[in-house]
């Protein structure tokens, strides 16, 4: 169901995250840079629930309003 596919994405993209940050630490020489690059990543996780909470609360808002 929705839980099983939302609960799939969620392993994905955490899967994905980890994935590039190992392939920084390993091409990246520049201590700084993998550490920018880390932190980017980190935000985007943290990010993504509420951009998607906030998009479908606009999206109801909105059709609600019409």
């Amino acid at each position: 169901g929705k839980w099983f596919e939302s609960r799939k994405c969620w392993n994905d993209m955490h899967s994905i995250c980890r994935n590039l940050a190992m392939e920084a630490s390993s091409y990246v020489k520049d201590e700084a840079l993998f550490t920018r690059i880390c932190r980017y990543l980190i935000v985007y996780v943290i990010a993504v629930p509420y951009w998607r909470s906030h998009c479908i609360y606009i999206f109801l808002l909105h059709n609600k309003i019409r």
